[in-house]
């Protein structure tokens, strides 16, 4: 045959429309930080009395059960009853109390005897807070309260505590899963699924620290669809198949 004759021949390949790629899961990357900062913008705009965000060190992680957690803290300004509602109060306000009355003066000294005269968490902080805890905040499925809120002193400068430091409430123990699903959401409006998320700390965003500790860590968030995770509970439980071969 001559070469005139010869035909090229064309490369076979298999045409096809691919297949929906339905994942189980997807994650995203932010800082401690950024993620922190999405929780002030949250809790500004929901209590008057709110003044920032604490993530605490990771290190320290296994004293919450492995959770990465984050603290709230909130002032003590004055505030009217036309201001957003507060998360935290005095244990007896002396300037709401009838100190006239033998009863109220009765109580507010009962009080001091017993709290010491700080804050305690109001009931619409505890309403917000409670489903944001840790599982080690809770004691009989009633939230620890007397332990996670504590008096905190800002720091001044990186080598001595100032006498004069500002005084706020810190509430510690917020779970950064839960706090991630308030902020990212749990329920698709689209599709109807509902998400569940966990948070893990890869390891230090800049090589920046304060006397050893590092304050801006790189977060790993993963949101897994609870349908897919379903769906695979499903082939995983009804499978009956005795053999490795695959048929269709």
């Amino acid at each position: 045959m001559s070469a005139e004759n010869k035909t090229e021949r064309t490369e076979y390949k298999i045409q096809i429309e691919a297949d929906p790629f339905n994942p189980v899961g997807e994650y995203k990357l932010v800082s401690s930080t950024e993620l922190g900062a999405m929780a002030y913008a949250i809790f500004k705009e929901a209590f008057a009395d709110f003044e920032g965000v604490i993530f605490e060190d990771p290190r320290y992680q296994q004293q919450n059960g492995g959770e990465l957690v984050y603290s709230l803290l909130f002032n003590h300004g004055k505030y009217t009853e036309e201001d957003k509602p507060i998360a935290v109060q005095r244990s007896i306000d002396s300037d709401k109390t009838n100190m006239n009355s033998v009863v109220d003066r009765i109580r507010f000294t009962d009080s001091l005897y017993r709290n010491g005269d700080k804050y305690l968490i109001t009931e619409d902080g505890k309403d917000v807070i409670k489903p944001l805890l840790t599982r080690l905040a809770f004691n009989n499925g009633k939230p620890k309260w007397n332990q996670i809120v504590t008096e905190y002193a800002e720091r001044q400068n990186n080598y001595y505590w100032n006498t004069a430091a500002t005084q706020y409430t810190k509430i510690t123990g917020i779970s950064a899963t839960r706090l991630a699903s308030l902020i990212f959401g749990r329920n698709d409006k689209e599709t109807g699924d509902v998400y569940d998320y966990g948070v893990i700390a890869l390891g230090p965003a800049s090589p920046a620290s304060i006397n050893g500790v590092v304050s801006d860590y790189m977060l790993q968030i993963t949101r897994a669809s609870t349908n897919e995770t379903k769906a695979v509970y499903k082939k995983l439980g009804y499978s009956t198949a005795q053999t490795n071969i695959i048929r269709g």
